[in-house]
């Protein structure tokens, strides 16, 4: 069984993968080298050696994959992780967007800018659509589809449930969180200016 987490990035897709390293899957998450041979190449290689190899993957490019995903390999189960509210979305994704490698072009890709920031209507929109297609999508299929809030959940038995793993009220992993991570000051200043550039230059 394949198991795959369609969140958007910042949806707690790295709580879920540690989730699933707690109930002893083998977990794959982002991957730079896959996301830009998949996505932007078009290519599959990668991408079925990663999933040949692995049972449980979350974070791109799976999210943008689901269906394709589904088609490839019948009896997957698929996990739509989600934010408590849009809003507190756009506000982990716009630090995050700040923190990140001044190389990388993983948001302009999948939301057409690289920053949120002054852009927010476009990316609210891109997150409650992708909410809206996915919910649409496995409609009367719960057997194979679970939508999770991380920040609504107690602990982790209804994914286990789910899962048909053992989780005896275990918590969840709080993994990622914001307060553990520091910013480099370089990277930050040069990713305003990038912000600022685009904001120029984009209608």
């Amino acid at each position: 069984m394949k198991i795959f987490g369609i969140g958007l990035n910042k949806t707690g897709t790295t709580t879920l993968g540690e989730a699933g390293r707690l109930f002893g899957l083998r977990t794959k998450s982002w991957d730079r080298a896959l996301f830009h041979e998949t996505m932007v190449e078009g290519r599959r290689e990668k991408l079925r050696e990663a999933v040949d190899a692995f049972d449980l993957f979350d974070d791109f490019p799976y999210p943008l994959l689901y269906e394709e995903l589904d088609d490839t390999y019948p009896g997957s189960k698929f996990v739509l992780t989600r934010r408590i509210t849009p809003e507190a979305w756009l506000r982990s994704l716009k630090a995050h967007a700040m923190r990140a490698s001044i190389s990388t072009q993983t948001h302009k890709i999948v939301y057409g800018f690289q920053f949120p920031h002054g852009r927010e209507a476009a990316f609210l929109a891109y997150y409650d659509r992708h909410l809206t297609q996915a919910r649409a999508y496995f409609a009367d299929r719960r057997n194979d589809f679970i939508e999770i809030c991380w920040e609504e959940e107690k602990d982790l038995d209804r994914l286990a449930a789910f899962l048909g793993c053992e989780a005896s009220g275990a918590p969840v992993p709080r993994a990622n969180a914001r307060a553990r991570k520091t910013v480099n000051p370089l990277r930050y200043a040069y990713n305003v200016g990038r912000r600022l550039v685009q904001n120029r230059s984009a209608p």
